[in-house]
């Protein structure tokens, strides 16, 4: 037997000797996702604001699960743009001792469940892992309903980098929201 979180949460699927069938998420699934893995372009904008501030999150409510982020694209020696450091600021959030962090397998194996910012994410993620829980981040999200028929949800969280402060300051909204939405899934 294997169960599989299903997008979105709502459903949790449940394979023996070869039938599959849908049943409710229980606590016992809800706490099998301890490792969280946020994914981005560069590890330096989304993902590492996704981090940062589930870890927050997390702490408020004391939860006690572990959240990491990378890129798919993330250079070693990358800087996290000021626009990053500003927003997260006023969160209350200082991320001085953040480490851009490339995509790799360990990585992707280590994690209960994979929020990409973009579609391309997800595709590179099973790429290199098929059997890989990732899922988009707005879609894995999205208030019960409207997971199918908003197509915001399936276009991701878009890039602010080299953006406006402004454009930085609504990646953060949407990422805050969708986090919001996850906590009550996971909770």
């Amino acid at each position: 037997m294997w169960l599989r979180v299903c997008r979105g949460a709502n459903h949790i699927e449940s394979t023996t000797q070869g039938q599959t069938h849908r049943v409710a998420p229980t606590t016992e699934v809800k706490k099998m996702i301890q490792k969280i893995l946020f994914i981005c372009t560069g590890n330096t904008c989304r993902s590492l604001m996704a981090e940062y501030l589930l870890k927050k999150i997390a702490r408020e409510n004391e939860m006690g699960i572990e959240v990491r982020s990378a890129g798919v694209s993330a250079g070693i020696n990358s800087h996290i743009p000021l626009l990053t450091l500003m927003v997260l600021e006023k969160e209350g959030i200082f991320p001085d001792a953040h480490i851009v962090t490339p995509l790799n397998i360990p990585l992707i194996k280590w994690a209960d469940l994979i929020l990409a910012m973009e579609n391309s994410h997800v595709r590179s993620i099973l790429s290199l892992v098929p059997e890989a829980k990732v899922f988009l981040l707005t879609e894995y999200t999205a208030p019960r309903g409207t997971r199918d028929a908003a197509s915001e949800n399936k276009e991701g969280i878009p890039d602010p980098f080299g953006g406006s402060r402004e454009a930085y300051e609504t990646c953060l909204i949407k990422i805050k929201k969708c986090l919001y939405q996850l906590i009550e899934v996971i909770k």
